[in-house]
């Protein structure tokens, strides 16, 4: 399985979804502006990106027949895009990397990052 895949340009990106987990000497509330005032404008000086798209959680729920996660997720970086792979480790190498990476640990305690490979199954209706 290849783990690129075409977005709407049609050029091969590396995609990945993020879940993130705030500090616990910070509010939801506090998360949220951090993430969207300080740290998502350094996202957009880092070179290479495609496509940057942030999740804040409003709310969360599980099913009962289905045991969920043993962490709580605070927000979820959906789509972070890059030209390759190349491009990818060349951006979180390059400063402005390094800056936003020591940024993270200003408002974000745990990690997760997956590299993932779409599967539209219903496209989006115009």
């Amino acid at each position: 399985m290849s783990l690129t895949r075409t977005h709407p340009l049609e050029e091969p990106v590396i995609k990945t979804i993020t879940l993130l987990t705030r500090i616990e000497s910070m509010s939801p509330e506090e998360f949220s502006t951090y993430w969207s005032t300080v740290h998502g404008p350094l996202v957009g000086e880092l070179p290479s990106v495609l496509r940057y798209v942030r999740n804040h959680i409003v709310s969360a729920s599980a099913r009962q027949a289905f045991p969920s996660q043993d962490y709580a997720v605070d927000g979820v970086v959906e789509e972070f895009w890059f030209e390759g792979e190349e491009a990818k480790n060349v951006a979180f190498a390059s400063r402005q990397g390094q800056e936003l990476l020591k940024d993270a640990e200003n408002f974000v305690e745990r990690i997760t990052v997956f590299i993932v490979h779409e599967n539209e199954v219903v496209p989006m209706q115009a």
